[in-house]
């Protein structure tokens, strides 16, 4: 079994509200492997890119890049994780 399996389901956070990203952390973490979180567009890629989780929990209404946000962090990291699952938030 590779290190990926053992872990367990591998999701990352983004939202730019410190205050949800950290009540979503707190709910799934007992039950998940959190491997990051990101506020805005830029951040988000380059964690996407880095971990390769297995979903992420997306703010539709994420700042920064060229105005896109979470279809923007979608599209951007779809090169770096093309296995991710995204599911949006609102």
């Amino acid at each position: 079994m590779n290190e990926r399996e053992s872990s367990g389901i591998r999701i990352a956070i983004v939202d730019d509200h410190e205050m949800f990203r950290a009540g979503v952390i707190a709910t799934l973490q007992p039950h998940f492997h959190i491997v990051g979180q990101a506020a805005d567009v830029e951040g988000s890629v380059t964690m996407i890119a880095q971990t390769k989780p297995d979903v992420v929990l997306l703010d539709v209404h994420v700042p920064g890049g060229e105005g896109g946000g979470g279809a923007e962090i979608l599209v951007r990291s779809r090169v770096y994780s093309p296995d991710t699952v995204f599911l949006a938030l609102s």
